[in-house]
């Protein structure tokens, strides 16, 4: 241990949306602790997902799916209703549903959550402060961890937790005798968008949610000319409704664990519903509360099947696209 170690009670390694709600979560609990968490970002809270800026990039779930406080699912849907008549996000208007039906821009989502964790800090005994690096080195050992950031500084945990989310996508070099319209541009830099020739002819690899909002940016940069999408599947997203409830038929069986039992049942469940006249999205809304103990208890092998055979369909069926 050097001279520089700080010691704290717990360390969140990632300060995005997720690091952010667990330090909220851990400010909820009784007693006092100290928690640190550690991202490069200015910013807590946002993360990969919600630093867009751009009003077009939106949740891909409506305002009554994305509270960030378990015990109150309409936590999302309360906030939103206290800003809009607070003045704030006024181009909601020209969206006539109510709030909770809302899909609000990305950046809007991190307000939120930045908000959320200002009113716990402001409650709580316990503290967080956020450290502004990145961490290179973890070690573990039977009573702590050891963290080692890139400005040469250690900490020392008593618990220590992964939230480092989503990585940003990695970018292709632009050489300088290129230019722009030859470069890889950020799905997301509507500014760099506007320096392309409009009528250009843009490529877009992946045909994911990531894809559509680089078509909003694209947009909203005014670029007119073609673009082609290139996918090894061909999958679009579906767009997202909201469908009516449905029996959550995994927690009635709980023999229901492999890629190819689950894939059968939810077949036909959709089945079913389709029969009855409702939504096929009914049924498939109901997995969402089983994917991480599913997860965690599947094998390997069973991982491995999924990422193989099954992903490309449950991305573009479950991660559905805003409206």
């Amino acid at each position: 241990m050097t001279e520089s170690t700080r010691n704290a009670d717990v360390l969140i390694i990632g300060g995005g949306l997720s690091g952010t709600m667990l330090a909220v979560q851990l400010l909820r609990l009784p007693g006092r602790r100290q928690i640190l968490v550690i991202e490069p970002r200015a910013e807590l809270g946002r993360g990969e997902a919600y630093s867009a800026v751009e009003l077009g990039h939106t949740l891909n779930g409506n305002a009554a799916r994305m509270s960030v406080d378990p015990d109150n699912p309409d936590d999302l849907t309360q906030w939103l209703t206290e800003h809009i008549a607070a003045g704030g996000w006024p181009e909601s208007a020209e969206q006539a549903v109510p709030i909770s039906e809302l899909f609000p821009p990305r950046g809007l989502f991190g307000v939120y959550a930045q908000q959320r964790l200002a009113e716990a800090k402001a409650r709580s005994a316990s503290t967080v402060e956020h450290v502004r690096a990145e961490v290179i080195d973890v070690q573990v050992d039977a009573d702590s961890t050891l963290l080692t950031l890139d400005n040469g500084q250690q900490l020392r945990g008593n618990f220590a937790v992964l939230a480092t989310g989503m990585f940003p996508a990695a970018r292709t070099p632009q050489t300088h005798s290129s230019g722009v319209n030859a470069a890889a541009v950020d799905p997301w830099d509507v500014a760099t968008m506007r320096r392309l020739d409009p009528r250009s002819t843009v490529l877009i690899i992946g045909s994911g949610l990531t894809m559509v909002d680089a078509v909003v940016s694209l947009e909203q940069a005014g670029h007119r000319g073609p673009i082609e999408i290139f996918s090894r599947h061909g999958l679009l997203p579906h767009v997202r409704r909201q469908p009516p409830a449905w029996d959550d038929f995994l927690a009635a069986d709980p023999a229901l664990r492999s890629p190819r039992q689950l894939l059968r049942e939810l077949r036909r469940q959709c089945t079913i519903a389709q029969a009855q006249g409702i939504d096929w999205q009914a049924p498939l809304d109901t997995v969402r509360v089983h994917i991480g103990p599913l997860w965690s208890q599947a094998s390997e092998r069973e991982k491995r099947q999924f990422v193989r055979h099954v992903r490309p369909w449950w991305e573009s069926h479950h991660h559905r696209s805003p409206p």
